[in-house]
């Protein structure tokens, strides 16, 4: 499957989906709800959310799952 904006391939059709959405159309669905940052993985806003857990925000605990 080939990218109709640049010239990258895959092999698998979701990911060429998931590559037009966050690098050409630059969509950053997943929002951080403590810091208002937003990310166009799951991934990377699970990575990100790491860095606040030794933060003292409200509701953090809510929001990473601590209790």
């Amino acid at each position: 499957f080939r990218c109709k904006y640049c010239d990258r391939s895959f092999s698998i059709s979701s990911n060429l989906q998931r590559h037009v959405r966050n690098i050409h159309n630059k969509e950053k669905p997943f929002k951080c709800h403590l810091c208002n940052r937003c990310f166009g993985q799951q991934t990377n806003l699970d990575r990100h959310l790491k860095k606040h857990e030794h933060e003292n925000i409200p509701g953090r605990e809510q929001h990473l799952g601590i209790s």
